[in-house]
C-alpha cells in the first residue's frame, strides 16, 4: 500500500480522520437537534433512527423531548458538571428553589450501568474504568439495590479507611493494587440515579431523584454509601457556610451545591462546586525547595535543549532521592539558556532508558528523564510553588506532588542538605490540609482583594502588568455572574514570561492551565506561526489582558490571532460569508484583520468564547487600539470593528 494508505489506516484505527469535521459538524448538518441528542445518549444508531422516525411521524417538540430523555444501558452519557462558585451569595443566586449542599468527595467520577448481572463502569471521559479500581463493587451493588435489575447511577469512587470511615486523598486509588493503603478499601458514594428498571429519571427534579435513592438503596458501610447531603433553604447563608467550614476542616475536597428542582442535563454546568482553592487561591502551606535531579528535552523552539525538569527531595531514612514533580514553568528564554550551559557538565544523558537510572534515585519508569544529574549532592536547588499539594502515584515521595508547579526562585544559598527533605515535605502537605477559617472569605469583594494582594505589595510594578490592570478595577462592581474562562484550558508558549501571576488569574476566573499544548483550547503566544488547521485557538497576551479588563471597563478589544478550525467552521456555518470574523491566514503580516460586527443575539450560549470580547457600543465598537463609526441606519462599518460578545 502507499504512504497515504498507511496514514489513513492509522487514522481509522485511532478514530481520528483529522479532516476537521467531527460528530458535531456532521450531525448538525443532518438535523439541528441531532448533536444535542448524541451528547445525551452517545448512541449514534438511536439518534439516526429517531431522526428518520421524526421526519415521518413526530413533531419537532416530540423529538426534542425524546432526545432529552434518551439514555440507554451500556452506553454512557455525558456527566452533568459544575461551575466554579466563589461565594455563598452566588450560590443563593443560582439556586432560587432551595438547595442540596453535598460533600464533594475527592475521588474519581464513575457512571455505573447494571443490567441483571452485567456491569459497565464508565469514567468522566466516558471510557471504561480500570478494573482494579472497581472490581470489588460488583459484589456489593446488587446488595445495595436488591430490587434494581436495571439501573444507571452517577457516583464517586475512592478509598476509605475501613476503621475510621474517612476518605483518603485523590490519587490513592491508583496505588491501591500495590497494597500501599492496607487499612483501606474501595467505597462507592452514590449521588444520583439516571435510570431505574428501564425508566429514565433524568427529567425528574433532583429532590425526586434523591428521594428515589433513599427509598430504593440500602447503604453498605464503607462499600456502597449514599453521598452526604444537607437540605438548605434559600438565603440561609449561615448553614451553607457551616457546611463549607466542616468540609475543609475534615480534609474533604469541598462542596457541591445543587438546586432541588434541577433536572439531570448531560454535559451542562448547572451545578456549583465550592473548593478551598477557589476561595483562597490554592492551599499550599508554603513553597518547597526541591533538588533538580533530571531533565527532559523541550518541544518546538525548545527542542534540543533541557526545558522541563524533574524535581525531587532527599529521604534520610532510606538515604535515596525521590521524585516530587516535573516543572517546566518559571524560566524565561535567557534563564533557560543559562541553565542549560550551567548544567551541561552536571548531567549525563540516559535517553529515557529506565535501566540506566542510578541506584540513588527512586523514579517510576514512566518518568524516566532524558538526563539525570551525576551527583544530586552537587545539583542546584530551586524554590517550587504551585496551586496546591496533591497525591500522585506517578511520584515516589510518598505520593506527594504539586499541582501546576512553577519555579519562583533559584536557591543558590541552598544545597541538598538544606533543601526540603521528605519529612519536611510531608509536614508541608499536612499543613496545607489543615483547617482554614473561611468565615470572612465569602464576599466577592474580599475574594478579589485576596487575588490581587500580591500585586499591591509588589515593589516593582510594570505598567502593562496584567495584575495592575485588574487591580485598577473597582472590585465592588466586578461582574461575577459567570466564569470568564470557564471550559478554557490555556497553554503558554515559550515566549511568554512571568507566567505565575497569569496562572493565578486564569484559575481565579474559572480556567485551567496545562503544560501539554495538545490538551489546550487556547494557546497564549505573542510570536506564533501557525495555520488554520491547528486545533487550538491562538491568542496574544494583549487579548488575555483585555478579556479581564473588560469585566467592568471599556477596553479596546484584541481579536484572537487565530481560531481553531472547529471554531472557524462553526462561525462560517452560523454567519453569512461577509460576517465571518476570524483572522486571515497571513497572520504574520496582519494580526488584527477582522470584519463586521456580530450581535450577541446571533451567538449561541457557550459559543461567545470563540469571539473577541468587548462591550456593546452602537457608536464606537473598539478593536486593537483603533475605532470606527458604526452607522445604525445602514449598518455600515468603516475600518476594523470588534465583535460584540458578552454584552
Amino acid at each position: 500500500c502507499t504512504v497515504k494508505d498507511l496514514i489513513y489506516l492509522i487514522r481509522l484505527l485511532k478514530h481520528d480522520l483529522r479532516i476537521n469535521a467531527g460528530a458535531k459538524h456532521i450531525l448538525e448538518a443532518i438535523d439541528p437537534n441531532a448533536y444535542a441528542a448524541f451528547q445525551s445518549s452517545r448512541n449514534l444508531k438511536y439518534v439516526i433512527e429517531r431522526l428518520i422516525t421524526h421526519e415521518s411521524s413526530q413533531s419537532s417538540d416530540d423529538i426534542k423531548e425524546g432526545f432529552r430523555a434518551a439514555i440507554h444501558l451500556g452506553i454512557p452519557c455525558l456527566p452533568m458538571l459544575a461551575e466554579v462558585c466563589r461565594s455563598t451569595s452566588y450560590a443563593m443566586k443560582k439556586c432560587p428553589n432551595d438547595m442540596f449542599a453535598e460533600i464533594k468527595y475527592d475521588g474519581e467520577r464513575v457512571q455505573i450501568h447494571k443490567n441483571d448481572s452485567t456491569f459497565h463502569f464508565f469514567s468522566r471521559s466516558l471510557k471504561p474504568v480500570q478494573k482494579h479500581k472497581i472490581e470489588f463493587l460488583e459484589k456489593y451493588i446488587p446488595q445495595a439495590f436488591p430490587k434494581g435489575q436495571s439501573l444507571i447511577i452517577d457516583s464517586e469512587v475512592l478509598l476509605v479507611d475501613h476503621e475510621t470511615g474517612k476518605p483518603l486523598p485523590f490519587g490513592t486509588l491508583g496505588v491501591h493494587k500495590k497494597t500501599t493503603f492496607k487499612n483501606a478499601n474501595v467505597c462507592l458514594f452514590v449521588f444520583d440515579c439516571l435510570l431505574y428498571q428501564n425508566e429514565s429519571l433524568m427529567n425528574k427534579p433532583l429532590s425526586v431523584r434523591r428521594k428515589f435513592l433513599q427509598d430504593n438503596m440500602i447503604p453498605i458501610k464503607n462499600h456502597v454509601m449514599l453521598s452526604e447531603t444537607t437540605y438548605i433553604k434559600h438565603n440561609d447563608t449561615k448553614s451553607l457556610q457551616k457546611m463549607i467550614d466542616r468540609a475543609i476542616s475534615e480534609g474533604l475536597e469541598g462542596l457541591m451545591v445543587k438546586d432541588v428542582d434541577s433536572i439531570y442535563e448531560p454535559g451542562k454546568r448547572h451545578w456549583l462546586k465550592i473548593k478551598k482553592d477557589y476561595l483562597l487561591e490554592g492551599s499550599m502551606a508554603d513553597s518547597a525547595d526541591l533538588i533538580v535531579i533530571g531533565a527532559y528535552y523541550g518541544t518546538g523552539n525548545k527542542g534540543g535543549m533541557m526545558s522541563v525538569f524533574l524535581m525531587g527531595c532527599y529521604d534520610s531514612n532510606k538515604q535515596i532521592f525521590r521524585t516530587v514533580t516535573k516543572c517546566g514553568n518559571g524560566h524565561d528564554d535567557a534563564a533557560l539558556e543559562r541553565i542549560n550551559k550551567e548544567m551541561k557538565n552536571l548531567v549525563v544523558k540516559i535517553s529515557k532508558e529506565y535501566e540506566k537510572l542510578p541506584k540513588w534515585l527512586d523514579c517510576k519508569r514512566q518518568l524516566t528523564p532524558d538526563f539525570v544529574v551525576h551527583d544530586p549532592k552537587t545539583a542546584p536547588v530551586w524554590e517550587i510553588s504551585g496551586a496546591e499539594f496533591s497525591i500522585s502515584d506517578a511520584h515516589t515521595a510518598d505520593g506527594i506532588s504539586i499541582r501546576f508547579p512553577r519555579v519562583t526562585k533559584i536557591r543558590a544559598d541552598k544545597d541538598w542538605k538544606t533543601a526540603t527533605s521528605l519529612d519536611e515535605l510531608k509536614e508541608l502537605y499536612k499543613k496545607s490540609k489543615e483547617k482554614v477559617n473561611f468565615k470572612d472569605s465569602y464576599s466577592e469583594d474580599s475574594i478579589m482583594d485576596s487575588s490581587l494582594e500580591q500585586a499591591r505589595s509588589s515593589n516593582k510594578r510594570k505598567s502593562d502588568d496584567i495584575i495592575d490592570q485588574a487591580n485598577s478595577f473597582n472590585s465592588t462592581k466586578m461582574k461575577m455572574k459567570d466564569d470568564l474562562f470557564e471550559d478554557m484550558i490555556f497553554h503558554f508558549s515559550d515566549d511568554i514570561t512571568d507566567k505565575e501571576k497569569l496562572i493565578r488569574l486564569i484559575i481565579y476566573f474559572g480556567g485551567d492551565v496545562t503544560e501539554d499544548e495538545n490538551q489546550a483550547t487556547h494557546l497564549i503566544s505573542d510570536e506564533v506561526k501557525a495555520t488554520l488547521e491547528r486545533k487550538t485557538n491562538v491568542a496574544s497576551m494583549k487579548w488575555l489582558k483585555n478579556c479581564i479588563k473588560q469585566l467592568n471597563d471599556w477596553a479596546r478589544v484584541v481579536p484572537l490571532m487565530l481560531v481553531s478550525a472547529a471554531a472557524g467552521y462553526y462561525i462560517s456555518r452560523k454567519l453569512c460569508a461577509q460576517d465571518a470574523c476570524w483572522v486571515n491566514k497571513t497572520i504574520e503580516k496582519d494580526k488584527s484583520k477582522i470584519v463586521h460586527t456580530v450581535d450577541v443575539e446571533d451567538i449561541e450560549p457557550g459559543k461567545a468564547k470563540y469571539y473577541c470580547r468587548c462591550w456593546k457600543s452602537n457608536d464606537f465598537p473598539y478593536c486593537d487600539g483603533s475605532h470606527s463609526k458604526h452607522n445604525q441606519e445602514t449598518g455600515d462599518n468603516v475600518g476594523p470593528i470588534g465583535v460584540k460578545a458578552r454584552a
